[in-house]
C-alpha cells in the first residue's frame, strides 16, 4: 500500500505561507518591498488594530497589466529574475515569487492596479488563494493592495499572534526602517486612521530620521563615509551617549535591503569599545554597497538574513568607517535646561583672551598615586648619602613617570636571589647597578659616569657602558632579593589605535571646583564642567594601554584567598589568561594560592579585583579578549583622583591643561560616562528671563 502522497496546491500553499507570512509585519514587509521594486516615489501604509484586521499599501509605481495582475498571485511568479544565473546577481528586494501567493493563501486580498500608459486599471479579489472577482476599473496610476482577515482559514496560526500592541509595534519598527532606508521615497504611515509620520522623500537621510524619530536623535548622529576595495559604507552612526538599552535602533542595509547580520553587529559594537557603558548599545543607519556576487541573500524565505563571502573584510571596513566618524566627534555635550534649548554646541575656539590666567603646568601621571604634583625645581643644597662605605654628594631631581601597561603586555617574572655586600665589593659592575638602583629609587640626580667612578669600574668597561646610553645592569638590592628574568609575550590581538597629536591649550578662565568632584571653567560663551575623576581615569587608562609591559612582583609569602567555590573554579580554569595580566595563581584545595601580582595593585584590592574578574569570565565566552581591558579599567579607576576628594587648584589646572592638549582621546571615561558638559550663556540668561525664546 502506497504511503507517500503528493500534496495538493491548497495544502502546499498553506505550508509555503507559514514560512513567508509569520505575522502581520511579514505581509507589510513583502507588500512595501514590492512597491519599492516597482519604482514608487510615494508609498502609503495603513493598518488597523494589529494588522490582522486590515492592511493597505498604496504606491504610485509602474503598475501591472491585466494579465500580470492575475498571474502575480500564482506560485513562483515574479518579474525580478528569469534564469538561474540571476540568483547570483540579485539587485531587487523581492525575487522568489512567493509573497503574493503566500499572503493570498491565508487572507482575503484585493488588488487595484494601473499602468501609466493604460486608459483603465484592473481589479482582482481573492479568498484563500482563489480568485473570486476580477474586472477592469477606473484607477490612479500605481498599485493598491488591501489585506483583511489574515489567517482566517488557519486558526492554529492565530493562536501564535501576539497582542495588538505587540504586533503593531513590530509593524511600526519595520515601516520606520523601510522609510529611513529609502530616503528618495515619501512614506506616509497611518494607524487606525491617524497619521503616525510622513517623510518628505527629499533624499536627505537626517531629514528622514528627524521625521521618524524626532530632532533629538537626529542631532546625535555622525556622518559615516568610507570606500575600500569596492566596498562602500555610508550613513549615520550615533554619538556614544546616544545609546539604547537594546539593538532595535541598529539598522543595516546591504544593497538597499534591510538585513540582520552578526558580523555587522559585532563590528559596530567593537568600534564603541571603551566609549560606551556596559549593557548599552550604539545606534546606526548604515548602508553597505557591495558586489552582488560577494553576498548570498537566498538564505531564508524572509530574506532578512545574509551571508558575506569575506566576513572579515566587511567587518574591518565597517569598524574603520565607524571609528573615523567617532574620531571627528568632540565628546562635549551641552546641558539642556529647557525643551527649547538647541542641541547644537559650539566647539572650543583657540582664541586668545586678555587678562586670562593660562596655566602651563604639564601633567605627569604616576601610578598608583591619586593626584598630580607640579614638577619641582632642582635643589642646589648638597646632600651626602652613604652606600656600602661610599659617600655620594647629590641634589634631588623630579619624580619620573612609570606606568607599565600595554595592549600587548610582557610579563616580567622575578624569582628570588640574594646579593651579598662582599660580592658587590668584588664586582664593580654589580656595585654600579646597586648604586644606580638606589639613585633611581630615591630620585637622586647623578650621572652614570659619576656612578661608575664611585663603583670603581675599570676605564675600559666604563667606556663600553657609557656608549650604551647609560643603560644599567639590573641587579636588585638585599632588601628586594630579586633579579631580572625573561619576558613572556602573550598572544593577544593588537588593537589599532589612532595616533593623536597634542593640541595647543586654548584660553580659559578657571572658576573653581564644586562638590569636590566637578571642575568649572569659563571658555568663550560657555561654562565647561569637567568630571575630574572621569578625566583622570581616562588619562591613566590611555597611558596604561600605551606602555610596553606589565610589571609583576613575586610575593615573598604566597597569599591564600578564600573565594567562593564558583569564583575559584573559574579563575583556575582561566589561569593562563590571568597570567598574561600579571596574576600567577594555582589551586590550593578549593582555595586560590597567589604567587605573583601586578606591581601597581595594592594587596588590599586583590580579592575584590579577582572576584570582579571571575564574574566577567563567567559571563563572557571570549573573555580572553576582554580580560585585559577590564583589568585596565579597574587599575585606572583605583589609581585616579577620587570623586569627593580634595584637590589643589594646581592639580586641577594640570588636569584641565592635559584635557585640552589631548581632548581627542579624552572624550569618555573607560566605562563610557561623559567627561565634559557645557552650559551656554544663552541658556543661563533664559533661566533669569533676560532673553525670551
Amino acid at each position: 500500500m502506497n504511503k507517500i502522497n503528493i500534496l495538493g496546491n491548497e495544502i502546499s500553499d498553506l505550508i509555503a505561507a507559514g514560512e513567508v507570512v509569520e505575522r502581520p509585519a511579514s505581509v507589510v514587509k513583502e507588500l512595501v518591498e514590492n512597491s519599492i521594486d516597482a519604482g514608487a516615489s510615494k508609498i502609503t501604509v495603513e493598518i488597523r488594530g494589529s494588522g490582522i484586521e486590515y492592511i493597505r499599501v498604496t504606491d504610485n509605481g509602474c503598475g501591472m497589466s491585466n494579465e500580470d495582475a492575475k498571474t502575480a498571485f500564482m506560485k513562483h511568479a515574479t518579474s525580478k529574475i528569469s534564469t538561474k544565473d540571476d540568483l547570483f546577481a540579485i539587485n531587487t528586494l523581492g525575487f522568489r515569487g512567493e509573497a503574493l501567493a503566500a499572503i493570498s493563501a491565508v487572507s482575503k486580498i484585493s488588488l487595484k492596479t494601473k499602468e501609466i500608459e493604460s486608459v483603465s486599471g484592473y481589479y482582482v479579489y481573492l479568498e484563500g488563494g482563489k480568485i473570486i472577482e476580477d474586472n477592469e476599473i477606473g484607477s490612479a496610476d500605481g498599485t493598491t493592495i488591501e489585506v483583511s482577515d489574515l489567517f482566517f482559514n488557519t486558526p492554529a496560526r492565530l493562536k501564535f499572534v501576539k497582542s495588538e500592541q505587540s504586533e503593531r509595534a513590530v509593524i511600526s519598527a519595520l515601516i520606520e526602517k523601510l522609510a529611513i532606508s529609502n530616503i528618495n521615497i515619501a512614506f506616509t504611515y497611518i494607524i487606525n486612521g491617524g497619521v503616525r509620520f510622513i517623510t518628505s522623500g527629499n533624499g536627505k537621510l537626517k531629514d528622514a530620521i528627524y521625521s521618524v524619530y524626532g530632532s533629538e536623535l537626529a542631532s546625535d548622529m555622525l556622518s559615516v563615509n568610507h570606500d575600500e576595495n569596492g566596498l562602500s559604507i555610508y550613513g549615520l552612526t550615533g554619538k556614544p551617549l546616544a545609546n539604547k538599552p537594546n539593538r532595535n535602533y541598529q539598522m543595516f542595509f546591504v544593497n538597499g535591503r534591510l538585513v540582520k547580520s552578526k558580523t555587522l553587529q559585532q563590528a559596530l559594537e567593537l568600534s564603541y569599545k571603551n566609549s560606551m557603558m556596559v549593557g548599552r548599545y550604539p545606534i546606526c543607519v548604515l548602508f553597505i554597497s557591495i558586489n552582488t556576487e560577494d553576498i548570498d541573500v537566498n538564505v531564508h524565505p524572509s530574506k532578512l538574513e545574509i551571508k558575506f563571502s569575506h566576513d572579515k573584510m566587511v567587518a574591518n571596513a565597517v569598524s574603520i568607517a565607524i571609528r573615523s566618524a567617532l574620531a571627528s566627534e568632540s565628546g562635549v555635550y551641552q546641558i539642556k535646561l529647557s525643551d527649547s534649548e538647541q542641541t547644537e554646541k559650539k566647539p572650543f575656539v583657540n582664541k586668545p583672551e586678555v587678562n586670562v590666567d593660562i596655566s602651563k603646568t604639564k601633567v605627569e601621571v604616576p601610578t598608583p598615586v591619586t593626584s598630580f604634583v607640579e614638577k619641582p625645581q632642582r635643589k642646589e643644597v648638597k646632600e651626602v648619602k652613604k652606600i656600602n662605605d661610599w659617600e655620594i654628594t647629590t641634589y634631588h631631581k623630579p619624580h619620573k613617570e612609570n606606568i607599565p601597561f600595554n595592549r600587548n603586555p610582557y610579563i616580567q617574572s622575578k624569582p628570588s636571589n640574594s646579593v651579598t655586600e662582599n660580592r658587590l665589593q668584588s664586582n664593580p659592575i654589580e656595585a654600579m647597578a646597586v648604586i644606580k638602583d638606589y639613585v633611581d629609587r630615591n630620585n637622586i640626580n647623578i650621572s652614570t659616569e659619576e656612578i661608575a667612578e664611585i663603583a670603581k669600574v675599570p676605564n675600559e668597561q666604563k667606556d663600553s657602558i657609557l656608549k650604551t646610553n647609560e643603560q644599567s645592569v639590573e641587579v636588585e638590592t638585599v632588601k628586594k632579593e630579586e633579579v631580572p628574568s625573561s619576558n613572556i609575550k602573550p598572544e593577544i590581538e593588537e588593537e589599532k589605535e589612532v595616533v593623536l597629536i597634542e593640541e595647543e591649550i586654548p584660553a580659559y578662565k578657571y572658576i573653581g571646583e564644586v562638590f569636590n568632584t566637578y571642575i568649572i571653567i569659563e571658555q568663550e560663551e560657555e561654562l565647561v564642567f569637567i568630571d575630574k575623576h572621569a578625566l583622570h581615569e581616562r588619562m591613566i587608562f590611555e597611558k596604561l594601554r600605551s606602555q610596553d609591559f606589565i610589571e609583576v612582583q613575586t610575593m615573598l609569602i604566597p597569599k591564600l584567598l578564600f573565594l567562593s567555590e564558583s569564583d575559584s573554579a573559574v579563575l583556575i580554569d582561566n589561569k593562563e589568561e590571568l597570567k598574561k595580566i600579571g596574576f600567577d595563581l594555582e589551586d590550593f584545595g578549593g582555595s586560590i594560592m597567589l604567587r605573583e601580582i601586578p606591581t601597581v595593585i595594592e594587596s588590599s584590592d586583590i580579592e575584590v579585583l579577582l572576584t570582579e574578574i571571575a564574574s566577567d569570565l563567567r559571563l563572557k565566552q571570549n573573555a580572553d579578549k576582554e580580560l585585559l581591558d577590564k583589568f585596565l579599567y579597574n587599575i585606572a579607576c583605583k589609581a585616579a583622583i577620587k570623586s569627593g576628594g580634595r584637590s589643589s587648584e594646581k592639580e586641577l589646572r594640570s588636569l584641565i591643561d592635559e584635557y585640552f592638549k589631548k581632548r581627542n582621546s579624552l572624550k569618555y571615561c573607560p566605562h563610557g560616562r561623559p567627561i565634559v558638559f557645557t552650559l551656554t550663556e544663552k541658556a543661563i540668561e533664559k533661566q533669569f528671563k533676560r532673553i525670551v525664546g
